[in-house]
């Protein structure tokens, strides 16, 4: 077993009576030789719940559970069999020291083994001082008004045991630091710092909100204190201490674990007012970490309660970046990972206070995939109406989605990919499913493939054009709005050409070394080399130029079409703002449709 001597079960069952225990959850009535009750496990309105006190065994004929009292604590309390073996050994008051396997090694090999009577000792520390903070609460008008004004009820205040720690120096270590307790063993606990040079303490939290962190067990193993106006820190959580780590604690998940259902889904935010926010709103499976980053053992632990775990950290560039972070560590785990997507730079609490409960839950349900998350922060990243942002957006999509096993998923991103970034499905496909092509060979796939695409072959054919004389240069000004060139390279060099012709009147690479970049430069150098000579110059320069200009209505036109296909999905705003949005959208769709149609109709196509 690791931690105690292989017989332990069988001590804790022979020290523990299953009527007692299972009479704390449940009211029994004697039926014969055994005793009968309403099923913890499930609704029922007929007991069908049957306790053997001879045999030390229960049995619902309902739902079928059934087992000794470490089964019925592990389901009642869903704690695993360590925490159960431990919970039990408390209520049956037995020092499980004197069963801790091989303790000579662990003691070699390990930090000495905490003396449980000195544990327990600062377990009913950490509870008084729950209790002295919850009373103090009562009495200040300034966290009351605090309180009240983030919207937390009577019922919340109590489920979480909130408190307030005066804002004097010495008020819990003057009300705890006297017999049966010593004012190290409240340092000890955290609770108070000694001074520098004396022989004298005082408290850590001062005039702060406080929130008590419970174990699964049910304990007080410490505190978190929240500045209610302004200075720093913001929040100050308790060190580290015997009975408290916070690579090994989450906040909530001693009432988090008792509402799972057979999913077994947990969220995990960033701060305890994300978690009492969403848990007062009724969403209740619902856990932070405690100012520290996720760890591998809080993966561990999530993986006791949980098949499935949804991060709704703060939609900030903070946020994101742990949330990358957080499920490296979660799939390690082999946990499923989902993401939730919130919008406007918002917390969890601040999101549900301006959209409301429903729109939140619908969010829950809709949480994305990490690959899809991760997506969707590319696609804010780059402007697909730009060809340089597309290809770097390409680039870095087939890099997530080439790893992936084939699946109608992978799929599903390779057509995604491919109507986002303009390009055939087959191109995409190439890239994607290649398995021995490295990621160089890739990017210069990803850059010929987008190359080719009609805005490029009109722009840098204008571009070809403008060079060939001053002249030329100028009917293209006439025509095209370098704005909308979107090539960063064809519209730099194009802007620059507007200085250049100002004083030359023909072009030569020559005269605009000193004005632009190398790459620039091999660039110009291989259109002029590789571009066909053109036949009727002015013709040319008509017809490109029309077509530039369908290409820019073509790209604002496909800008709407994504706008309304977000705008119909999307649940942030009211029906009345959506409709009203959708008319503008469509009434500029039907307007650009027929520009574009005149200008078709001036090619004579």
């Amino acid at each position: 077993m690791g931690k105690y001597v292989s017989n332990i079960s069988e001590i804790i069952l022979d020290a523990i009576d299953l009527e007692q225990l299972i009479s704390e959850y449940v009211p029994l009535k004697r039926a014969g030789t055994n005793l009968k009750g309403l099923c913890p496990f499930h609704n029922e309105k007929t007991p069908s719940f049957v306790v053997s006190k001879e045999k030390q065994y229960y049995h619902c004929f309902g739902c079928g559970a059934s087992g000794n009292a470490i089964g019925f604590i592990m389901a009642v309390e869903n704690l695993d069999f360590l925490d159960a073996i431990e919970r039990l050994a408390d209520k049956g008051r037995i020092d499980l020291s004197q069963y801790l396997e091989q303790p000579e090694k662990q003691i070699k090999t390990s930090t000495p083994i905490q003396n449980p009577s000195q544990k327990k000792k600062y377990y009913e520390i950490s509870k008084h001082a729950a209790r002295f903070f919850y009373a103090n609460l009562k009495k200040s008008d300034t966290a009351k008004a605090y309180i009240q004004k983030r919207g937390l009820t009577e019922e919340t205040i109590k489920t979480f045991g909130l408190g307030y720690a005066p804002d004097e120096w010495r008020s819990l270590l003057d009300y705890l630091g006297k017999p049966p307790y010593t004012p190290e063993e409240l340092e000890t606990c955290g609770m108070v710092i000694k001074k520098e040079n004396k022989n004298d303490y005082y408290d850590r939290f001062r005039d702060r909100l406080i929130f008590p962190i419970i174990d699964v067990q049910g304990r007080v193993i410490g505190f978190g204190g929240r500045i209610m106006g302004e200075g720093q820190p913001k929040y100050l959580n308790s060190p580290e201490t015997p009975i408290f780590n916070k690579s090994n604690t989450l906040y909530n998940l001693n009432l988090a674990k008792n509402v799972l259902n057979e999913e077994k889904v947990l969220i995990v935010v960033e701060g305890y007012m994300d978690v009492i926010a969403l848990y007062q709103a009724g969403i209740k499976n619902v856990v932070a970490t405690l100012g520290t980053a996720l760890t591998s053992q809080h993966g561990r632990l999530l993986k006791r309660y949980a098949d499935e775990i949804i991060i709704a950290y703060d939609s900030d560039t903070a946020g994101q970046k742990a949330t990358e972070r957080s499920v490296e560590i979660l799939e390690a785990a082999n946990l499923r990972v989902r993401v939730l997507q919130l919008t406007d730079g918002l917390d969890p609490d601040e999101y549900l206070k301006k959209y409301g409960l429903e729109i939140l839950q619908t969010k829950l349900k809709k949480a994305l995939s990490f690959t899809d998350y991760k997506i969707h922060l590319l696609r804010q990243s780059f402007n697909l109406n730009y060809e340089d942002d597309r290809r770097r957006f390409y680039e870095q999509c087939v890099a997530l989605i080439k790893p992936m096993p084939e699946s109608a998923l992978k799929d599903k991103y390779v057509k995604d990919l491919a109507k986002w970034t303009r390009l055939s499905e087959e191109s995409v496909r190439k890239d994607v499913f290649k398995a021995s092509q490295d990621k160089t060979q890739n990017q210069k796939s990803a850059t010929r493939n987008i190359k080719r695409s009609k805005t490029f072959i009109i722009e840098t054919r204008l571009l070809y054009l403008a060079l060939l004389n001053k002249e030329s240069f100028d009917k293209i000004f006439e025509l095209v709005d370098f704005d909308g060139i979107q090539d960063f390279r064809v519209k730099k060099i194009f802007k620059f050409l507007i200085g250049y012709y100002q004083v030359l009147e023909r072009f030569s690479i020559e005269d605009c070394i000193d004005h632009l970049s190398i790459d620039e430069i091999k660039f110009i150098q291989l259109l002029l080399e590789k571009s066909i000579a053109a036949e009727n110059l002015d013709r040319e320069i008509q017809l490109n130029s029309i077509n530039f200009k369908i290409e820019v209505l073509n790209q604002e036109i496909i800008m709407i079409l994504n706008e309304i296909m977000v705008m119909k999905e999307t649940d942030e705003i009211s029906e009345i703002e959506r409709e009203t949005y959708l008319k503008a959208l469509n009434l500029r769709l039907v307007e650009l449709k027929k520009k574009q149609a005149e200008l078709i109709k001036a090619l004579g196509r």
